[in-house]
């Protein structure tokens, strides 16, 4: 997901609140898991990697 940072730079906590739930509704749930994307991602490591790409600390965001 590199391209996030290029789309949108370093971000706030609330940008970055929106974003996490934006990919949390366009997820899929499988077996017990989230997926997001083409090829199908865990959505827990691709919020990890959007968050720290957009400014944050992915420690900071309790679901993640």
């Amino acid at each position: 997901m590199g391209y996030i940072k290029d789309l949108y730079g370093s971000r706030n906590s609330d940008f970055i609140n929106g974003f996490l739930a934006a990919m949390n509704v366009y997820s899929i749930r499988r077996n017990g898991h989230r997926y997001i994307g083409s090829p199908e991602k865990e959505l827990k490591e691709e919020a990890r990697l959007a968050i720290t790409e957009l400014g944050g600390d992915p420690s900071k965001y309790d679901e993640f």
